[in-house]
């Protein structure tokens, strides 16, 4: 599963990149001399702050599981409501992670930039980005000990395998792909499919 869904994240990290064609320059720019072959980009990637920024920043808009099932083990009161022990219920992160009472009025915005304000201070140095906020705004992993176990190969996978696109392609929307709507099927999959232009970089 990890494959499938880290490979949904590239397609909306694609996405957002041709949408915003200067932040696909800024971050060709920083990969332009990596060697994709070398054992050592793996290090150059994950250590990067503004890939991290950029992945989180995916991940927070388009996260691929965006419903997260638990069950209560005992018996708790949520805002007054009694939830019986052995309870299913959902959480929504997508919601989490779009409301504009968590992250600003431009929450519905690709903006990497809005990183660098709580990076140092919320997020771990392990470079999967996934120590999640104290407040738990940003669960793309979902959280606690139930979190996935796959986190940090998913991170630096998907970091490598989208700089290393970035460095050789151009990719930019066609038209009438300008506004791409998300649906669940297990993950969260683009609605109509993705179309983009390619060129060589």
């Amino acid at each position: 599963m990890i494959v499938k869904s880290t490979a949904n994240t590239i397609t909306w990290g694609l996405y957002v990149l041709a949408q915003r064609p200067d932040v696909q320059e800024k971050l060709r720019k920083i990969v332009a001399d990596i060697d994709f072959n070398s054992a050592a980009s793996f290090d150059i990637i994950n250590e990067n702050r503004y890939i991290m920024f950029l992945w989180n920043e995916i991940l927070r808009l388009y996260s691929a599981f965006p419903l997260l099932s638990r069950q209560s083990l005992q018996q708790e009161v949520f805002n007054g409501v009694t939830i019986p022990k052995g309870t299913t219920y959902f959480l929504c992160s997508y919601f989490f992670h779009h409301s504009k009472e968590l992250w600003g009025d431009d929450a519905e915005k690709f903006r990497p930039e809005r990183w660098e304000d709580i990076i140092e201070k919320d997020i771990d140095e392990t470079g999967d980005g996934n120590r999640n906020l104290d407040d738990g705004k940003f669960v793309p992993f979902s959280i606690g000990p139930r979190g996935c176990i796959g986190r940090q190969f998913a991170a630096c996978e998907g970091k490598i395998i989208l700089s290393a696109l970035i460095q050789k392609f151009k990719f930019s929307l066609i038209k009438g792909q300008e506004k791409v709507n998300a649906k669940v099927v297990v993950v969260l999959k683009p609605n109509p499919d993705i179309w983009l232009n390619v060129e060589r970089a």
